[in-house]
């Protein structure tokens, strides 16, 4: 039966894709090797520099940073404040997504808390990547009720769970109404170095389309730019209409998001992440970055949340045709 109902949205999906342009890209999924790691717990965005991973969790006080070659990590607290532990549910920071991005000069990896339960998960952690910056947090409370206020959303309904950066452009995904917020980066920056003197930054909100299967729509969990008006995105559907409790998974999925020059929001491809039989996995995949791009191949790296302390590295070959 489970087969049956598998076959039955993968059916619809193609009957959605090859309705589109038949231009779009055929996404090709291969996973190279799965990797369960205790670096981080409840893994939920992931960054390549370096050689290395760096991970953080939805409810870790700490990230890591993880050698692609052997595995080795090293942890680091998120602020001045936080520690190594786990994080109780109702008061975690809910960490969903990361970037990496430059401040004044300076690289930084900045992790956003995903919305839902103020003051917990509204806070951005920046984390330097050299040893002359100094680790901040600012809380974007302002910023995440002024998208609540023009969509339409109570406190719970958003969620934030994926952050690109587009050539100039910052963009956030909220996953249960599936939008994009769309930002520039120059004036968010400054937001965020001057929150109390500074206007919060104007945004665009972009709406886009996912599959729905059983009255139960895909849902956008993590993102990276594939180059200037390009996004390579994780999705999963989730049977729950609630944002904040988890639901049962009935698959993951990876895509492409095509921003046009209007400021559109294209749905190009999309795929099921399979195992080595052809079945649906019923691993949540969180988020996704590029550790090697050559042509239309991609070698991508996504996380999925294992529930038990641990993560689960998926490492891919993207295959574009």
């Amino acid at each position: 039966m489970r087969n049956l109902h598998f076959a039955l949205a993968t059916i619809t999906l193609l009957i959605i894709l090859f309705s589109c342009k038949t231009n779009n890209p055929v996404l090709t999924i291969k996973t190279t090797k799965v990797l369960v790691t205790d670096a981080v717990s409840s893994g939920s965005g992931i960054l390549y520099h370096n050689d290395s991973l760096i991970l953080l969790g939805d409810d870790a006080a700490y990230y890591a940073k993880m050698a692609i070659s052997n595995q080795g990590n090293v942890r680091k607290s998120i602020s001045e404040t936080s520690n190594y532990d786990w994080v109780p549910k109702s008061v975690k920071n809910d960490i969903e997504s990361a970037i990496f991005a430059s401040i004044k000069g300076q690289p930084f990896v900045l992790g956003f808390g995903s919305g839902g339960i103020s003051p917990y998960r509204d806070t951005l952690f920046a984390i330097p990547l050299t040893e002359t910056a100094t680790r901040f947090k600012v809380s974007l409370l302002p910023i995440y009720n002024a998208i609540r206020k023009q969509v339409g959303l109570s406190e719970s309904e958003l969620n934030i769970e994926g952050a690109a950066m587009l050539g100039d452009q910052l963009i956030l995904f909220n996953r249960g109404n599936n939008f994009a917020i769309v930002f520039s980066w120059l004036i968010f920056s400054k937001y965020i170095k001057h929150p109390g003197n500074t206007e919060i930054p104007p945004f665009k909100i972009v709406k886009f389309t996912l599959p729905i299967f059983n009255k139960f729509p895909v849902g956008i969990s993590g993102a990276c730019e594939i180059n200037d008006n390009e996004i390579l995105f994780t999705a999963s559907l989730e049977e729950t209409t609630d944002f904040i409790n988890d639901g049962v998974v009935k698959g993951s999925y990876i895509g492409i998001l095509k921003f046009s020059s209007s400021g559109e929001i294209k749905l190009t491809a999309l795929e099921p992440l399979n195992d080595a039989s052809g079945n649906v996995l019923a691993d949540k995949l969180e988020s996704i970055t590029i550790i090697k791009k050559d042509g239309d191949t991609i070698d991508v790296v996504a996380v999925a949340d294992n529930d038990d302390g641990k993560s689960k590295l998926f490492y891919m070959t993207l295959t574009m045709h």
